[in-house]
């Protein structure tokens, strides 16, 4: 195969000859154009077009002569190529954590290790199957992640800065509207209150511009103007952003609460003046409660292999994932706990599957132990007969992978961006 390249960098014109189904090999002394040539091939097979025109000498620049471009002649029934060059090694290799990307996938993720993690998530199906085909559970979580978050817990308390501090923590003006502004009531109230009070809230930079209303053009805005400025004073539109994310966060969670708990929040969301400590107690109470029922299905959603690898009673472990709904006083209600059964029924039957859980987990942890081992003897032989000062290691990252780290014999710990390390270390050497 010949192959013809035409202004390529500093390349103005080359013949190459390839031998098809073998090793072909070329080598010439730095600054000949090996690299120009490699590109100039890559960029060609992989319809790179802008890649190879950037690569027009300077002399042509300028020049609007199609036949001075780059080309590439007679490459067309190649259709793939891999270009092994310094782009290669920054996008694969001495990654910030991890010495080569993907280490998990590389030295891990064996077959065997994948029949294994099957057939583990197939013991643990049951309690899969409950999160799949219960709707109201995902909903659920999303709600009360979303609950936690507005309600922003401090130490004791809850956030000013939170939408339950900025919304309801003051009252609830929305419940308690004053007199003189009993007209607007209906705007007030309506869903697109936020849109509305944008508008109106803008009007009143027009209130000095004429005599007449900037709404509706009438002549009493001398009358009005001090009650159209007070809708302002008494009603921003996050502060009612806020309280009607509180008022719908706290709607969608009544199903799960005792009709206790319900009757104290619809005191303390429709309440006329700042909530007393009381209140602020019940809210903390509900929003700790909230935060153990969710970490609890958080926690039974993601069971998986990493539950239970550094695990040595697994009977004992899953007694840990039912749910304990005795506590949660405020979350007695008849749904929620009509849910945790279904889930602590799911861990009972896996209960019943213990003994087969720890015999594949046990083998999972002696096949990584394996894979580990020879991975890491492997390299390091070679760089020990390379005569490197360095040697790696596979590292569980405590979060289902695993990554190969570099370190140099005379430190214990990982070297983090290693070819920083190692291009200073070739420098002085």
């Amino acid at each position: 195969m010949n192959i013809e390249i035409r202004n390529c960098n500093n390349i103005d014109s080359s013949q190459i000859s390839l031998k098809e189904g073998t090793l072909n090999i070329k080598y010439a002394i730095n600054g000949t154009g090996k690299t120009t040539i490699s590109k100039a091939l890559y960029y060609k097979i992989t319809q790179n077009t802008d890649g190879l025109e950037k690569m027009i000498p300077f002399k042509y620049k300028n020049t609007q002569d199609n036949t001075k471009k780059p080309s590439v002649i007679g490459i067309e029934s190649i259709k793939t190529i891999a270009c092994f060059d310094e782009d290669y090694l920054r996008q694969y290799t001495f990654q910030q954590d991890e010495l080569v990307k993907n280490s998990f996938e590389i030295f891990i993720k064996t077959e065997k290790y994948v029949q294994h993690l099957t057939a583990i998530d197939d013991l643990m199906s049951e309690i899969k199957t409950v999160f799949q085909t219960n709707e109201e559970l995902n909903t659920l979580q999303n709600v009360m992640g979303e609950f936690i978050k507005a309600f922003k817990a401090t130490k004791s308390s809850y956030s000013t800065t939170g939408a339950l501090g900025k919304g309801l923590a003051k009252g609830n003006k929305l419940e308690h509207i004053p007199e003189e502004l009993e007209p607007y009531r209906p705007f007030l109230k309506n869903e697109n209150v936020i849109k509305w009070l944008q508008w109106q809230l803008s009007g009143k930079n027009f209130l000095e511009v004429s005599n007449c209303c900037p709404y509706c053009t009438s002549s009493e805005i001398q009358k009005n103007k001090e009650v159209v400025l007070k809708v302002g004073e008494e009603f921003e539109a996050k502060y009612i952003e806020y309280v009607n994310t509180m008022l719908d966060l706290f709607s969608k969670l009544t199903p799960y609460f005792t009709d206790n708990t319900n009757e104290e929040i619809e005191k303390i969301s429709k309440g006329a003046n700042a909530l007393d400590d009381g209140q602020k107690n019940i809210l903390f109470e509900i929003n700790n409660q909230i935060q153990i029922f969710d970490n609890y299905l958080n926690k039974t959603k993601g069971l998986g292999f990493n539950s239970f690898k550094d695990v040595d009673d697994i009977v004992a472990e899953l007694g840990k994932y039912k749910i304990n709904i005795e506590p949660l006083v405020h979350l007695k209600s008849s749904l929620s706990l009509e849910k945790v059964g279904v889930i602590n029924e799911a861990i009972d039957k896996l209960l019943e599957k213990a003994g087969k859980l720890k015999g594949e987990i046990a083998q999972q942890k002696l096949l990584i132990a394996k894979n580990i081992q020879e991975y890491q003897a492997e390299i390091n032989d070679f760089l020990k007969y390379a005569g490197y000062d360095y040697n790696v290691f596979i590292e569980d990252d405590k979060k289902g992978s695993y990554k190969l780290k570099l370190k140099h014999n005379d430190f214990d710990s990982a070297i983090s961006g290693a070819d920083k390390t190692l291009r200073q270390r070739a420098k002085i050497t």
